[in-house]
């Protein structure tokens, strides 16, 4: 018995490592591909694994979107496609939204319709995928009560869906939409849906699935049946009801893949038989029997349908006049019937059973049956409203929510186009700079062009001419040079004539006064003129006196006398002789 007891405690724990263990290879798997693939591929792959995979719960899902699958995301951003991030935004919302997460939801489908509609309509996944994200964005915008939007881009993706020949998700765009219209009954949207809805088959030219032809015979039906007071419209429906089953029963097995719950088909064609002046027994009775025999996947909904086939049977029978029959019959269906005030469905028809036995007791004249039922019927209306009032503070609650959610999302938004226009504005701006800069090197190329066919001219006038200014300048350097040269020649004896004269003043010893003056006569001025001749201009007189005494290697004492000054004055005057004719060769002489 012991180990009987132990057995079952060391289930549960090898199901939870089992589980821990399948989560570890889904891990490896994301790491894997997120490591080798390159980014859309990976966002791709990843999203499928998590949401195809029948193991993982909504949270296990929701785990590895925020742990892996988004950090990789926002870490490649710029990497991944509006396409591949619409992809996952999508399938991430629709996860959350499994286990209640409303707000959550609602900001992963802003994110992904946002996305969307950056894709070009180009290719075929980039519109299968516009058509899917456009639907589940509208049908969210529907339940949170923005009929305008939700009808906009229920249209966006009828369009998308139309492009590919998707027409099961075009119908299934109409057939939402027309679920809603048709429940406020405004019928001038419904009549323009189906109007949309001809236009798309004519299109078509007969190129549409079963599935479709059986939602837009379901949304005709369900038009024509709001207006029972016009018998043509009646018609009109009987007609299209008659259609939408002939569909369920030639393709049934196609169509069971889909939403469609056939039984309702067969219970609304029964509706047309069981209230005056059209009761019809037989006809009432053979599709409410159908309707019965579908097959049902959930419990609840059979019970549903088994629910609504009694009320209708009752609803027969008072048309019938067979009032016990009825009420017993009625009273049999509330039997089934709980105190739901959720569900709208099983509180209308708890009410019409209610006010149905009530209207028959009394023409049968049982008023105190009636007056017990009359009395359910004010305490389930009193039970109602105090539900209905705890729903619609739950409503304002959540809207209050919706609402600072929506002024959070629009400064979002309003943000984001203020940075947007500061962006545009920025590189107007610079396309600005760059055609203005692009037109000031235009015209700089032209007046540029212009100034070289002006030179060009120019080049040509003067170029007749060049052989004679040639001519003149030759011989004006040549006559230049001839009185440079002469000019130079006779400063230089100039020179040498008042250096004789100042060395015959001087007080100097007659053999060395004679050697100078002997050195000074001897002198070639012709040599001499073309050694110092490119330095002339930059020599003072007495630079050429000074030149002429260091030339002929006068000592400094006897320069010092013959100029009457200090002999440091001569160092001095050497040394500035020097610095000045530093580079040129000619006065190397004085560097000794």
């Amino acid at each position: 018995m012991k180990s009987i007891c132990l057995l079952f405690l060391l289930i549960p724990a090898f199901t939870f490592a089992a589980s821990q263990k399948y989560l570890a290879n889904v891990e490896k798997k994301l790491d894997s591909l997120f490591s080798t693939e390159i980014p859309d591929t990976a966002v791709l792959k990843a999203v499928r694994i998590v949401t195809e995979d029948d193991s993982l719960s909504s949270e296990e899902t929701e785990h590895f979107y925020a742990k892996k699958i988004f950090p990789f995301i926002e870490k490649k951003k710029a990497n991944v496609s509006h396409l591949m991030l619409a992809v996952a935004y999508r399938s991430r919302a629709l996860t959350v939204s499994k286990f209640g997460e409303i707000e959550e939801h609602r900001k992963y489908m802003e994110m992904a319709y946002n996305h969307i509609l950056k894709v070009g309509d180009t290719g075929y996944q980039e519109l299968r995928q516009k058509g899917a994200v456009c639907y589940s964005y509208a049908s969210m915008q529907l339940f949170f009560g923005d009929i305008a939007k939700a009808h906009k881009v229920f249209y966006q993706a009828i369009r998308a869906a139309e492009k590919i020949k998707d027409y099961n998700k075009v119908m299934e765009s109409f057939y939402a939409l027309a679920i809603y219209y048709t429940q406020v009954k405004d019928t001038q949207r419904l009549d323009n849906i189906l109007a949309d809805i001809r236009e798309v088959f004519r299109k078509a030219d007969g190129d549409v699935p079963p599935r479709a032809y059986y939602s837009w015979y379901s949304v005709a039906t369900a038009r024509y049946a709001l207006d029972t007071d016009r018998p043509e419209m009646r018609d009109s429906a009987l007609l299209y009801s008659r259609k939408s089953l002939d569909i369920v029963e030639k393709y049934g097995p196609e169509l069971e893949r889909g939403t469609a719950n056939f039984a309702w088909n067969y219970y609304n064609h029964a509706l047309f038989f069981i209230e005056k002046p059209y009761v019809n027994e037989d006809s009432a009775s053979y599709y409410l029997e159908k309707a019965r025999r579908v097959p049902q996947r959930l419990a609840m909904h059979a019970r549903e349908v088994e629910l609504n086939v009694r009320c209708a049977y009752a609803t027969l029978y008072k048309s019938q006049g067979l009032y016990p029959k009825a009420i017993r019959v009625f009273k049999d269906a509330l039997r089934m019937m709980d105190a739901d005030t959720i569900n709208n469905g099983i509180r209308q028809e708890r009410l019409d059973a209610y006010e149905n036995i009530v209207s028959m007791d009394s023409a049968l004249g049982n008023y105190k049956e009636a007056l017990a039922y009359q009395q359910k019927i004010i305490d389930y209306h009193q039970k109602v409203y105090d539900s209905e009032l705890a729903r619609q503070l739950d409503e304002i609650s959540t809207k209050f929510g919706v609402e600072k959610k929506n002024l959070e999302l629009q400064n979002l938004k309003e943000r984001e186009e203020q940075r947007t226009v500061i962006l545009r504005l920025l590189i107007g701006s610079l396309v600005a700079a760059v055609v203005i800069l692009v037109f000031v090197v235009w015209i700089y190329i032209l007046h540029r062009r212009r100034l070289q066919d002006r030179l060009y001219q120019s080049a040509l006038e003067s170029e007749m001419n060049l052989q004679e200014l040639e001519t003149v300048k030759s011989q004006y350097s040549d006559l230049k040079d001839s009185l440079e040269s002469r000019q130079v020649l006779r400063n230089f004896e100039v020179a040498v004539e008042k250096m004789k004269s100042v060395v015959m003043a001087a007080r100097l010893d007659p053999a060395v006064r004679d050697e100078y003056i002997q050195k000074l006569s001897t002198l070639n001025l012709v040599a001499f003129e073309r050694q110092f001749a490119t330095s002339i201009s930059r020599m003072t007189q007495m630079d050429i006196k000074y030149i002429l005494c260091f030339y002929l290697e006068f000592e400094a004492r006897d320069i010092a006398t013959i100029f009457s000054v200090e002999p440091a004055s001569v160092y001095t005057v050497r040394y500035r002789l020097r610095k000045k004719f530093r580079d040129n060769p000619s006065f190397q002489f004085l560097m000794k």
